[in-house]
């Protein structure tokens, strides 16, 4: 596919990511008799100047205002994009990793044009009608571990074992470069339990988690907003910018169990966990339950 074309040698030279999407500061100034041209949308590629003579392959680009990109062509893929000045940075899936990665681009009255590697642009023109979409869990697996279930990408790993005697039970969902882990604990306790006593618990874990990392010694902090992914509950954050690691923890109280979900990450710009914590169940109760 002509938009990923160099995936694999991307990947080795820019495994890291770079900067916090932006996606709604997309658009161009027109000229004042013109009317404004916007990057949202879907794009169809008529031409290619790297097959000048040949035939160059179907390709569709859909441009959410959430940042969501899919690419529909040779290969189906599912990401997202941020814009800085003049470039499109490209946030994709490889092999379970995050890779982050810049395109020039120029977007006119003649469409959008995309910068090639080695010769000239690839050209696309907008196409009217629905923006497709893509669900990012689309293609992840289903898994039930005592009293979670959950759905996480194929490649990434899962460590759970069965409940203890007495009703704890741990899940760890990590990917293949470990920059990215999600544990989560279910305590059994009911709603009677004492919160400060899952705070406790909470922060205890939270230093068991970070002992062998940079963070190692950090405390955390009350976040001060009540949800995280959506999720509503008790909030903490610790964070380091050298390296850059954050760990968000948030509390869900349910009816018969706590849990208590640690994402501990680099970078999460694909929202992978995100999407995965949104998609856990507890004791048969979405966690994204009120």
């Amino acid at each position: 596919m002509k938009f990923f074309a160099l995936y694999l040698i991307l990947f080795l030279i820019c495994s890291c990511t770079l900067g916090i999407p932006q996606p709604d500061i997309i658009k161009t100034e027109s000229k004042k008799d013109q009317p404004e041209i916007s990057l949202h949308g879907a794009w169809m590629l008529t031409m290619d100047d790297e097959y000048t003579g040949q035939t160059f392959p179907d390709e569709m680009l859909y441009f959410h205002k959430d940042g969501q990109l899919l690419v529909d062509g040779q290969d189906f893929i599912c990401g997202r994009y941020d814009v800085i000045g003049d470039q499109i940075q490209i946030i994709a899936p490889v092999k379970g990793h995050e890779v982050a990665y810049f395109r020039k681009f120029i977007l006119d009255q003649n469409g959008l044009h995309l910068k090639n590697i080695h010769k000239g642009f690839a050209h696309y023109q907008p196409m009217k009608g629905m923006v497709e979409l893509c669900i990012p869990d689309e293609q992840w697996k289903l898994q039930a571990i005592g009293y979670f279930s959950f759905k996480a990408p194929q490649d990434w790993s899962v460590l759970g074992e069965a409940p203890k005697k007495d009703g704890i039970q741990e899940v760890r969902i990590m990917n293949p470069d470990a920059s990215k882990l999600l544990l989560a604990v279910r305590l059994p306790v009911d709603m009677g339990y004492p919160q400060q006593e899952v705070i406790k618990i909470t922060r205890e874990i939270a230093s068991k988690l970070i002992q062998d990392t940079p963070m190692a010694g950090f405390q955390l902090k009350p976040a001060g907003v009540n949800n995280y992914f959506g999720i509503t509950g008790t909030t903490f954050l610790a964070e380091t910018k050298t390296p850059p690691l954050t760990l968000k923890v948030i509390i869900k109280r349910l009816q018969t169990s706590a849990v208590i979900i640690y994402t501990l990450y680099s970078s999460d710009l694909l929202m992978e966990l995100e999407n995965v914590a949104q998609l856990i169940y507890v004791d048969n109760v979405p966690v994204l339950s009120e």
